[in-house]
């Protein structure tokens, strides 16, 4: 099966940012991938290399660009994974290609480096920094909902439940994939930058729940609501 690796690059707000998001690109480029394709957003490429495709753009990428993707012909029957852009992949990534079914949606955690171990988020979940699929024609209902830029809080949870109300089986393998977040400078997200609606929540599982269980559409996720309506109480009268 044909690999294809999504992610975007832009200009980081520090010089150790910038050296981070580097170190995971260099590092994600030499696992493999038979296509990369990176979007920069209002950035010059700086990766160039023969199985490498630069988009240039000035904006953010959206989940509707990966959607894009998906959905191009060129690409059907090809392994399409999206990768934030401060996550160094598991070389293991590749092995979902053993597993993975065109009804299939995965999701994956991402692991903490502590010392010299790796920690799975505290909350995986409902932490998503990959997602893998099978490329194929997607449900315009699907393309119009994924009009959301990446990392924005919540994101990753509305776009897991996008699909599965479309009736994809929608899995977490990060027991088995270890992909590892590079971040020393965190920062809170703002408020106000959260997407309400549909959330899915996915829980960890195995690469082998993947092949047995993606008969069953409802396998392994929980579908919730977050809802604000107002942001301070209503004043009537």
């Amino acid at each position: 099966m044909k690999t294809v690796l999504l992610f975007q690059y832009f200009d980081a707000p520090s010089p150790v940012r910038k050296k981070e998001l580097e170190q995971c690109v260099l590092h994600n480029l030499k696992i493999g991938f038979d296509k990369i394709l990176i979007w920069n957003d209002s950035v010059d490429p700086l990766f160039i290399s023969e199985n490498v495709n630069n988009i240039r753009a000035n904006r953010r990428m959206t989940y509707r660009d990966y959607v894009d993707v998906l959905d191009a012909e060129e690409n059907y029957g090809s392994l399409v994974v999206l990768t934030n852009t401060d996550i160094m992949l598991d070389k293991n990534v590749l092995t979902i290609s053993q597993v993975i079914r065109n009804n299939s949606f995965l999701c994956l955690s991402r692991y903490e480096q502590r010392g010299t171990a790796l920690e799975l988020s505290g909350t995986p979940w409902c932490t998503h920094d990959v997602w893998a699929m099978i490329s194929q024609p997607v449900h315009n209902s699907i393309k119009f909902q994924s009009v959301i830029p990446l990392g924005m809080p919540g994101s990753e949870l509305r776009f897991a439940e996008i699909f599965f109300n479309m009736g994809y089986a929608i899995f977490n393998p990060c027991v088995d994939i270890q992909n590892v977040h590079l971040h020393s400078e965190s920062a809170p997200h703002e408020y106000k930058n959260r997407i309400y609606g549909a959330y899915l929540f996915v829980p960890p599982c195995k690469l082998s729940d993947v092949k047995i269980a993606s008969l069953n559409p409802s396998h392994m996720a929980t579908p919730v609501y977050l809802t604000n309506f107002f942001e301070r109480p209503l004043k009537i009268g």
